[in-house]
């Protein structure tokens, strides 16, 4: 007795395709699939579901406030008085040197429109970008970005005299906010870089299980 089994090449008769049929097809299955998700993926938490991506982490309060409102709300102070108030912006930077109210160079105001620009995109960068994400891999690498900006305005106060970086006498409602805040600002995010107040572990998506152990 033959046990081998034989497999038949089995034809299938040509089935015409109706481009018609086939799309109410398509819409029919579609909608079918959103009745049986939809409720599963709005009864769903999406503030767990984002934290759950991979290399997030949970934010503390005093980050998140700092750079996600205090200081991009600063940055939009800056940028709105170099734009609407050149002349009073020149003279709490330095007074002696300021042009007068009715003065200012036309390629003064050029440059000052620029630096309100610039406020205005770190702002966005923080406010918008970083509440964008919580990959701790953007995060860092925009707040060092950040960090090494904090430098260079920090650096083009040097013609002030190296005093003026710690001489509080000398600051005025500008110097507060340019160096003072700044200080802290570079501190935060210094804090931040190195982990200060940052959880140890990181979320990360539950490996899916087996087969063999659901078996």
């Amino acid at each position: 007795m033959d046990n081998t089994r034989r497999y038949e090449m089995i034809e299938l008769p040509k089935v015409p395709v109706q481009m018609e049929g086939l799309q109410e097809h398509l819409k029919g299955s579609v909608a079918a699939y959103l009745r049986v998700d939809l409720p599963v993926i709005l009864a769903a938490k999406p503030l767990e579901a984002y934290m759950a991506q991979k290399g997030a982490f949970k934010l503390p309060i005093a980050y998140r406030s700092f750079f996600l409102l205090v200081e991009p709300i600063s940055a939009l102070a800056g940028a709105f008085y170099a734009y609407m108030h050149p002349s009073l912006y020149l003279q709490l930077t330095h007074s002696p040197s300021a042009p007068s109210s009715l003065d200012v160079p036309l390629s003064t105001r050029i440059v000052l429109t620029q630096l309100s620009n610039l406020y205005l995109l770190f702002a966005i960068n923080e406010a918008l970008v970083l509440r964008s994400t919580r990959d701790l891999s953007v995060w860092r690498t925009v707040l060092a970005c950040l960090l090494v900006a904090d430098v260079g305005h920090l650096y083009s106060f040097k013609d002030l005299g190296l005093d003026i970086y710690w001489d509080l006498s000398q600051w005025t409602a500008m110097t507060w906010g340019s160096i003072g805040f700044v200080y802290a600002g570079a501190a935060m995010r210094l804090a931040f870089l190195t982990g200060v107040g940052l959880p140890t572990t990181l979320n990360t998506p539950s490996a899916p299980a087996s087969k063999a152990n659901s078996a």
